[in-house]
């Protein structure tokens, strides 16, 4: 088998910016929202949010370098988004969590060797589970 998905720092360096860059729009939503929204429970979730967003974006950007990377920077002028409706901002902020935990699961994936690795080792388990599960006698 040979394998066509092959992984280097580029490519690591790649997604840990691509990660970053959502990141950041994500702590920018959270802000954006912060400023307007009194609902005291929204606010406490926005904190937090902030937060864990601004060490995130230092994590990657550690790693990044630590690959030989440049981590990628965002000016204020990227990070201008439409204005939500009050009521739907928790859902909004919510949603743009999703998809920032879907695009780190993505990256996982691919950054992991991808799934043809993946699809061989369980191919091996698999077999292997099958060819015992055929008889339940011990030897």
């Amino acid at each position: 088998m040979e394998l066509t998905h092959t992984i280097n720092n580029q490519h690591m360096v790649k997604g840990l910016n691509r990660v970053m860059r959502l990141s950041w729009q994500n702590q920018g939503r959270c802000e954006q929202v912060l400023d307007k929204i009194q609902d005291r429970q929204l606010r406490q979730m926005l904190h937090e949010l902030i937060k864990a967003h601004q060490q995130h974006i230092e994590l990657l950007q550690d790693a990044t370098r630590y690959l030989g990377g440049a981590p990628c920077q965002l000016s204020t002028g990227q990070l201008k988004m439409m204005p939500w409706p009050q009521h739907l901002a928790g859902f909004r902020i919510r949603r743009a969590e999703r998809r920032l935990i879907d695009l780190c699961s993505q990256e996982i994936v691919f950054l992991t060797g991808g799934h043809e690795v993946t699809r061989q080792l369980n191919r091996v388990k698999d077999d292997i589970t099958a060819c015992l599960d055929m008889t339940s006698s011990e030897p």
